[in-house]
């Protein structure tokens, strides 16, 4: 609870949550597809933008990671994740985009990135 007695509203964040799309190579490991460096440029660059939170493959089945972002709202998201990931684009990975309410948090100024303007 705040000083006021209220309790603050949750961080909105988007998590995007990637698998192999249609151009997926099954023979191939996550890091040798063809394709696969314009995913990392998309991450690159949400760093760059200040929206991303983490990002990382999930070590349980190959080809699926998530990308936990500050992106302002949930079209927001979902027009980057598809229209700028190139991967995705392409059909090498296909993204669905998940809205995450955040009320526990270690990661600084969580509250403030939600009030940040929309890029």
């Amino acid at each position: 609870m705040s000083e006021g007695g209220t309790t603050p509203r949750p961080a909105q964040w988007q998590v995007l949550l990637h698998t192999p799309g249609p151009r997926w190579d099954p023979a191939r490991r996550a890091g040798e597809q063809p394709g696969i460096e314009q995913h990392y440029a998309f991450v690159a660059g949400l760093l760059e933008r200040g929206l991303l939170v983490a990002a990382g493959p999930l070590r349980d089945v190959d080809g699926h990671g998530m990308t936990v972002t500050r992106f302002p709202s949930h079209d927001a998201a979902e027009r980057a994740a598809t229209r700028e990931d190139q991967s995705v684009a392409g059909g090498l990975l296909a993204v669905r985009v998940r809205p995450w309410s955040v009320v526990m948090t270690v990661v600084p100024d969580a509250a403030a990135a939600e009030e940040a303007p929309a890029e």
